[in-house]
């Protein structure tokens, strides 16, 4: 009854009755680095993603951003955590991490439909959870929405004056020694973390970005 009221389907194959299928699940599973297929990210900056972001995890990553879908919320939180914790596991003992989500635009704040700071907290309990110490911190700010229309070089310029840090920065005091991990939700050309990281490096160096999907790197054929 409850499925003929409100009903549910993966929006990754369509399949009925659930929010996200296992099978759509398992493609972000695929653990990689991707920062080579984002020519806008200067050397120095390793970014790990989950999956494709193409064809199945594309339309559940749209379907979820778009807040039309807020029943994704929950298996893409879990996603988060597991990812936290696979990369804490990956990681040598040493200084705290500060898991800084890449800020949003206006229109996405205004509609509440943010989507990036959850998942950072949810990222840095993942960490916290295999003995990290890490937290998250939403101190990065971004004037203006997304200019997707635009150029890689005016997407670029665009970004890097944009996103600036909040005044007043972080709300708890900055641990000595602490490092900065950036969190997004896609990673196409690398305009938005680029300038992240380089708001973010104001208070401790950057050592890399996860993300949940990132652009797969063209592949050229003659």
């Amino acid at each position: 009854m409850r499925q003929l009221l409100l009903p549910t389907w993966c929006p990754g194959c369509g399949s009925a009755g659930v929010s996200l299928c296992r099978e759509c699940a398992e493609h972000f599973t695929h653990w990689f680095r991707a920062e080579s297929a984002a020519d806008a990210l200067p050397p120095g900056i390793p970014v790990w993603a989950a999956a494709a972001y193409a064809e199945e995890a594309a339309r559940i990553v749209m379907a979820w951003k778009s807040g039309h879908r807020p029943d994704l919320q929950g298996p893409l939180h879990r996603l988060a955590r597991h990812l936290g914790a696979r990369f804490g596991r990956s990681r040598r003992p040493g200084a705290p991490l500060v898991v800084v989500p890449a800020p949003s635009g206006w229109r996405r704040r205004w509609r509440g439909n943010e989507v990036v700071a959850p998942l950072a907290r949810e990222l840095a309990a993942g960490l916290h959870a295999v003995g990290v110490p890490a937290r998250s911190e939403a101190v990065l700010q971004r004037r203006g929405g997304g200019h997707h229309h635009l150029g890689k070089a005016q997407r670029r310029r665009e970004r890097a004056a944009a996103i600036s840090l909040r005044r007043g920065g972080s709300r708890r005091p900055w641990e000595p020694g602490a490092q900065v991990l950036l969190v997004d939700d896609v990673l196409t050309t690398g305009a938005t973390l680029a300038a992240s990281a380089a708001a973010a490096a104001q208070l401790g160096p950057v050592i890399g970005a996860i993300v949940l999907a990132a652009t797969p790197k063209p592949v050229y054929r003659e």
